[in-house]
Parts: structure tokens; sequence; C-alpha cells
């Protein structure tokens, strides 16, 4: 639920930007690095503040911190 409501508006079949696609697992796998949240890209760069180069999602607002430790969890045990 918080790649559906702030990342595939931009990141899915039709709509790439930066090729990236998060509306499916394979896709999505190239920016997941398993087990390792800060070398996951996804992460990384939903990590960065707003108004930073390559920060999401651009403009802000960022995903809150209880959605990226959401992830940080579900990466750390192997997405």
């Amino acid at each position: 639920p918080v790649l559906e409501a702030n990342c595939l508006g931009c990141h899915n079949a039709e709509k790439n930007v930066a090729n990236l696609r998060l509306d499916n697992a394979a896709s999505a796998a190239k920016s997941i690095v398993a087990g390792k949240p800060d070398q996951s890209s996804l992460l990384v760069t939903m990590d960065l503040q707003p108004g930073r180069p390559k920060a999401m999602p651009p403009g802000g607002p960022q995903v809150s911190q209880a959605q990226r430790d959401l992830i940080r969890a579900w990466i750390a045990a192997g997405a």
C-alpha cells in the first residue's frame, strides 16, 4: 500500500520514470537489495530530504517516517 499510494503514479507500466517500474515484483526487485535496506535505491531515495537531487517523491511531500520504516523492515526481512 505504501508504494501504491506514493510511487505507482510515476513508476508503472505506462509511465516508468527513470526506467523504474514498481507495479510488479520482477521490476521492483531492481531497486531493492533483499536484506540490505541501506543499499536499496528504493529506500535511499525515499530517505532523501525533499528538494534534494533524486529525492522521491520529487517535490514532496516526503513519505512519512512510519511508512519508510515499514519499507525498511520489509527489505531487511528479505522483501
